[in-house]
């Protein structure tokens, strides 16, 4: 079993002030040997002048010198070993000096009573004064070291500092060993242990007591739940198996909370392997108040530190990530500005050289082919012997082999380090060439890999990173949208002058086929024309029996003789029917040979007048005309609308045979002239 002590947290040391005499003990103290020599020295000295005095008695009295001396500087057993020297040298001086008789028969050593009386009162007097001196000596060194705990704790925000100059100032100032330090991690709600110190290996902290719970029944946890100090001292068969215990090889714990402002930091722990006095506790208490609060300084400044550096790192992310996205930026701009491939991909890897590698490089996919050539690189101008365009360009990548053909046909990205020792999955002739790590992005297009964007870098002086690598994702991604546009448009110029050509190819045999079928339908045209010449025969016959049918009148009436103007008027009747028969002729002769119309200007209304005085209608038929005097002159061949409106007006003649009306009207409208005849017929049924 162990027993507990409970203690009050605050301390009631005495405030002593430094005093010579203190520190000249403290200091004598620290070297038995001297002081003992020193002592027996004066005691000798002392009884040599008491010889060479004589018997006189004030000789007597320097005796106390030594022995004052000697419970001064000596412990107790030594200091009286002092004293009883001095006596012996006292009554053997005197026995000396005496003449003659025995010692013991000799009353002189009744004289040396009061001399013992007086020794003995003067060392005790004197061991009184010298633990006096010595305690007082002892406080002050005390308040010297808290002082100096105070001032290097409190002057320090380094947390493991602070701990360790704690502990270090307790060993020294207590003499506990080991000592121990556990911190409140109030996101897990137990006690850490942060800083531990041990002069000896048999002596420090148990391996289970580490992190100790705040709601468990260990003396750490009670210390800080109670707030007070509480020692723990194991019984004989119980030394390191306590439960409340949390050091190895010690018979006594003592417990102190780390309070500042009322909340508890943790625990100072410090295990004494014999009893401690109630100074070293006082001690414990003024070091766990000092150090508490430069603990709590220290956190705050742990804290506001990391919180400053989250804002700088922050900070700097933000910056990277606006040069990145002005990078990228930038580069779509670069990128968009011609829409050749070469031209492009040269564009991507100048640019890429400016955040990423010592040497960029494209590699394209050959169609039909399983390997990978270079299309663009760009390297650094430090980089001479050792290039990787020629090393690629001398062993060209196949699919699916090496970092760079995976990459082509998984299609992800990857970054691959390598070292002379172990290269990895660069390879050793790629490391032979003071590559350290690569990088390699799929570029799609069209749904497939149609190269690799590659990032190098030399040496150990830029190595990338995570960010390095989503960089050349983005980038690679709008360098391919690039690539496949300036490709597209290469392709569209490609198509657009074969279609060119194409077009005046089909423009050539469209021409050609035109006049073939032109040539064929004139053929076919003119055959029909020759075929239907029968046809026409009833027609021509038709046409030409009016004009007969006058003649034929007009040569009667000539027979049986008339007036010389109605001879002359048949005459003339004559020659125009003649004259049409001549036409119609023509007409039918112009039809097989398919002659081009003869355009002329003309007067429409003249035109048609002259038809109708040629037409010779009958006495029954009534003619109206309405042909107005404005009637702009008309483009055609005179012969063939002759020849329409004569045929139109014989029909009309022909269906009203019994007499009617004939009605004829001619206007213009819109640049265009219309001529409308009406019958009183009956009509086509």
């Amino acid at each position: 079993m162990s027993r507990t002590h409970i203690y009050p947290l605050e301390p009631e040391l005495s405030k002593a002030s430094e005093r010579l005499p203190g520190a000249l003990l403290a200091r004598a103290r620290r070297h038995p040997r001297l002081a003992l020599l020193f002592s027996l020295l004066s005691a000798l000295a002392v009884s040599a002048l008491h010889i060479a005095t004589g018997p006189a008695r004030h000789a007597v009295c320097l005796y106390v010198v030594p022995v004052i001396s000697g419970a001064a500087l000596l412990p107790t057993p030594l200091a009286m070993g002092v004293a009883v020297v001095c006596v012996l040298l006292s009554l053997l001086v005197d026995y000396q000096l005496a003449a003659g008789g025995s010692p013991l028969l000799n009353p002189v050593w009744v004289g040396q009573v009061p001399l013992i009386a007086s020794i003995y009162l003067v060392l005790n007097i004197t061991v009184a004064l010298r633990r006096a001196l010595l305690r007082e000596g002892r406080q002050y060194r005390v308040l010297d070291g808290l002082r100096t705990v105070t001032t290097a704790i409190t002057s320090s925000l380094d947390l493991h500092h602070v701990l360790d100059t704690a502990l270090v100032q307790v060993q020294s100032l207590t003499r506990a060993d080991p000592v121990a330090i556990w911190l409140i991690d109030r996101a897990h709600s137990e006690l850490v242990l942060s800083a531990t110190k041990a002069r000896t290996p048999a002596r420090r902290v148990r391996a289970d007591a580490t992190r100790i719970p705040l709601d468990s029944m260990h003396l750490l946890a009670e210390s800080i739940r109670q707030r007070v100090v509480m020692t723990a001292e194991a019984g004989p068969t119980a030394r390191e198996e306590s439960l409340e215990a949390c050091l190895i090889g010690v018979s006594r714990m003592v417990t102190i909370p780390l309070v500042t402002h009322g909340t508890p930091m943790g625990a100072l722990v410090a295990g004494y392997s014999s009893r401690f006095d109630t100074d070293a506790l006082q001690v414990l208490r003024e070091i766990a108040s000092d150090a508490a609060m430069a603990i709590e300084n220290a956190q705050l400044y742990s804290e506001a530190r990391r919180h400053v550096v989250e804002l700088e790192a922050m900070r700097a992310q933000s910056e990277r990530k606006e040069q990145q996205a002005r990078f990228l930026a930038e580069a779509g701009q670069l990128f968009t500005m011609t829409l050749d491939v070469r031209a492009t991909m040269d564009a991507v890897v100048t640019k890429a050289a400016e955040l990423l590698g010592d040497a960029c490089l494209i590699l394209e996919r050959i169609p039909g082919e399983e390997t990978l050539s270079v299309a663009a690189c760009y390297e650094a101008e430090t980089i001479t012997s050792s290039s990787l365009r020629q090393h690629l360009t001398a062993r060209p990548v196949r699919i699916g082999n090496g970092m760079l053909g995976r990459s082509a046909s998984m299609g992800q990205a990857c970054i691959a380090h390598g070292r002379p020792s172990a290269p990895g999955e660069l390879g050793e002739e790629v490391v032979a060439l003071g590559i350290r790590v690569m990088i390699a992005v799929p570029l799609w297009g069209r749904g497939r890999v149609r190269g690799v964007f590659v990032a190098a870098y030399y040496g150990e002086h830029r190595l990338p990173t995570e960010e390095d690598l989503q960089l050349a994702v983005l980038l690679a991604d709008r360098a391919a949208v690039a690539i496949e546009n300036a490709d597209l448009f290469e392709e569209t110029q490609r198509a657009g002058v074969a279609l060119e050509a194409w077009g005046h190819e089909l423009e050539r045999r469209v021409e050609m086929k035109t006049r073939e079928l032109r040539d064929a339908q004139r053929g076919l045209l003119r055959a029909e024309r020759l075929a239907s010449i029968g046809q026409l025969a009833a027609t021509v016959a038709h046409e030409l029996r009016n004009p007969l049918n006058v003649i034929k009148i007009a040569h009667f009436a000539l027979d049986q003789g008339c007036s010389p103007e109605r001879e002359r008027r048949h005459l003339d009747a004559i020659a125009r029917q003649v004259a049409a028969s001549s036409r119609i002729i023509n007409g039918l002769l112009e039809f097989a040979r398919d002659s081009p119309p003869q355009y002329s200007l003309l007067d429409l209304g003249a035109l048609l007048n002259q038809v109708l005085t040629d037409a010779d209608l009958p006495q029954e038929i009534q003619v109206n005309t309405e042909i107005p005097a404005s009637l702009p002159p008309l483009l055609a061949d005179r012969e063939q609308i002759a020849q329409v409106l004569s045929n139109i007006i014989d029909n009309a003649v022909q269906v009203m045979p019994q007499g009617g009306e004939l009605a004829i009207r001619v206007w213009s409208e819109d640049r265009a002239t219309y001529i409308s005849v009406r019958d009183t017929g009956p009509g086509i049924p």
